[in-house]
């Protein structure tokens, strides 16, 4: 209500000035032909009466003057002021229309949000999000965006936002969202700062696309593509060390064949033939590899996981 009477007090004071400007102007038209008589009889002016009555019309004429141009400049500015509100009521209208006009022809795959930058929350969504996240409208719009994100990806999400609240036009990035069954997704949002009057109302449109798959196929071909790497890594050493094992097998069993078994170096020989055995069979399982299994080294470290990536 006090809203409404300060926006109504500048057209009053407007039309009383008006008012005023029309009784004065009343008078002095009455006054006027009074004094065209007096012009027709020179002898007239040598009445005090009748030069006061002069007095008071010049008087009343310097008023209507005044105001009228007090009129016409409070006229000119009221003018002026409406000519702002409407073409900022115009920009936002357009504004608006650019907004919906984003939702109205989105493909029906896309998921589009309406997202407050000062606030940081949802103002509008289209069906997809809501079957993305599996979600009603009133459980989504007008939340916090950060409660749908996963805990661990909140602090890159909100820095996300705070780039756009201080300038940046657009940016691309990919969080996890929780649904409503608590599954995490990988979802690619992609910003974009809207045109706004104020920084207070700036908003911005994502799109959102759920690339939970596509993560997956690229996490399984960068699988398949380790794998491969190792396989032939593990066929080529294979191959290479059992060459020499296959010497030093061939030597050892000579050594032994030779040497007396009341010789010290009978058991020195036999220990050898030990080692090397062992050192065939880890060829052998190396030859075996089949997947991608790795176990901590020293430090950070990891190397391959022989027994595990054979079996």
């Amino acid at each position: 209500m006090k809203r409404k009477t300060k926006r109504l007090l500048p057209d009053f004071f407007l039309g009383l000035c008006l008012v005023v400007l029309a009784g004065i102007a009343s008078w002095a038209i009455v006054q006027a032909v009074d004094l065209v008589s007096l012009f027709k009889n020179p002898s007239a002016f040598s009445s005090p009466e009748k030069i006061g009555r002069l007095g008071r019309f010049l008087t009343g004429l310097a008023v209507l003057v005044v105001l009228l141009s007090a009129s016409t400049a409070f006229l000119l500015w009221r003018m002026v002021q409406l000519t702002v509100r409407f073409d900022r009521a115009l920009a936002i209208s357009r504004q608006g229309c650019q907004r919906y006009r984003l939702f109205a022809e989105a493909p029906p795959s896309v998921g589009m949000v309406r997202v407050s930058l000062s606030k940081g929350t949802s103002i509008d969504a289209n069906r997809i999000i809501f079957k993305m996240l599996g979600l009603s409208r009133g459980e989504f719009v007008g939340r916090p965006l950060s409660s749908f994100v996963r805990h661990e990806d909140r602090d890159q999400f909100q820095r996300q936002l705070t780039r756009l609240q201080e300038g940046k036009h657009s940016l691309e990035f990919t969080v996890g969202m929780m649904g409503s069954t608590g599954t995490i997704m990988d979802i690619q949002w992609h910003l974009a700062r809207t045109m706004t009057i104020t920084d207070s109302d700036a908003e911005a449109i994502a799109i959102l696309t759920d690339v939970s798959d596509r993560r997956q196929a690229e996490a399984e071909r960068a699988e398949r593509e380790r794998l491969q790497g190792v396989l032939e890594m593990a066929g080529a050493a294979a191959h290479e060390l059992n060459q020499p094992i296959q010497v030093i097998m061939g030597y050892t069993d000579i050594l032994s064949s030779r040497t007396d078994p009341s010789d010290p170096n009978h058991d020195l020989i036999a220990r050898l033939q030990e080692e090397v055995d062992r050192m065939g069979k880890i060829g052998k399982k190396i030859a075996a590899i089949s997947r991608y299994k790795v176990k901590p080294y020293v430090g950070d470290t990891k190397i391959i996981d022989i027994d595990q990536a054979s079996s």
